[in-house]
């Protein structure tokens, strides 16, 4: 041992005699865990160094050999985007060609896309349906959509030579018009008033007093056979809630019972007659214009009116007398 490494002189060095008793002391441990493994081996294993002595310039393994940097990273944080030059650099290119073939192909049916304006147009914003009709608008250049543009652009052109030829005809029908002396409109002449028709003018009138002074026709009703009866309705037995039914309630008996006919009450015999009453009774003749002050006046005389009448049937069984039995 160099004792100058340790920091002391050789005359200080006293070297100790190993101890020759020992203490026995009787202690168990448990441990709480494994022994740690054995740290791994560094360097190529023998396995993988056979394999590179037969391929020594294979790029694959020189590539795969090489030591790969970790990035330290927490498990739960925010993964910062590369600056855009790095994106710029990694972006691809990809050849015009494939690029314009796809760009067209990724315009969709006009037949698609004019159905879904049509569905949708009530339920999507001004936002979107604008956005509707830009993609329909650069659909209309797709190479797919060649034919199609062709035929629409035809129709178009022959809509606006059209509404040019209506609009020349309009042009030289209004320029006529113009050019035509305009019409004088003479006041109308005013209808002569209808005079109010007369009973003894019209004809007509009597016809349909004659007809609505005729009876009315009326079916006669039916007859119903008397004496007969149902065989159901002899059988039938009556219960007890047909029979409680057939009672009349409480609340019926407390109504007076009606008058006796051809009987008068006392204060009807002594009432005294009024001259409004009086004069209500005597029947009036307004027909004539002729007033209750006049001497030739006659309240009992029949009108013109009643003699035209034609009674019914009915009323003339009613008129017959009666024969009273004894």
């Amino acid at each position: 041992m160099d004792l100058v490494k340790i920091g002391c002189k050789p005359e200080e060095y006293v070297q100790y005699k190993e101890p020759e008793d020992y203490v026995k002391m009787e202690l168990n441990t448990f441990p709480l865990h494994y022994p740690p493994p054995q740290p791994p081996g560094f360097g190529i294993p023998e396995k993988w160094l056979k394999i590179m002595a037969k391929y020594k310039f294979s790029w694959r393994i020189i590539e795969l050999a090489k030591a790969m940097k970790r990035k330290s990273r927490k498990k739960f944080g925010w993964i910062p985007p590369p600056p855009p030059e790095e994106k710029r650099k990694r972006r691809i290119k990809a050849d015009p060609e494939i690029q314009f073939y796809t760009d067209q192909m990724s315009r969709p049916a006009i037949r698609r896309l004019e159905h879904n304006k049509k569905m949708f147009a009530r339920v999507l914003d001004s936002k979107h349906r604008g956005k509707l009709r830009r993609t329909i608008h650069s659909a209309w250049d797709s190479i797919y959509n060649y034919y199609k543009k062709k035929e629409r652009d035809r129709y178009l052109r022959m809509l606006r030579i059209q509404k040019r030829q209506k609009k020349d005809d309009y042009v030289f029908n209004r320029t006529d018009n113009l050019a035509m002396p305009k019409k004088l409109y003479k006041p109308k002449p005013k209808k002569p008033k209808k005079k109010k028709k007369n009973f003894k003018e019209c004809p007509e009138c009597r016809t349909r007093m004659n007809l609505m002074s005729m009876p009315k026709e009326r079916e006669e009703p039916r007859v119903n056979r008397l004496g007969v009866v149902k065989k159901a309705a002899l059988r039938y037995q009556i219960t007890k809630e047909t029979l409680a039914l057939t009672k009349p309630f409480k609340r019926f008996k407390e109504f007076l019972p009606p008058l006796p006919l051809g009987k008068v009450k006392k204060g009807a015999l002594l009432y005294q007659i009024t001259e409004r009453t009086e004069s209500l009774a005597v029947p009036r003749k307004r027909s004539d214009g002729a007033g209750a002050d006049d001497d030739d006046w006659n309240p009992f005389a029949i009108s013109k009116w009643a003699l035209r009448y034609r009674p019914t049937k009915r009323i003339l069984e009613l008129a017959r007398p009666r024969v009273l039995e004894k």
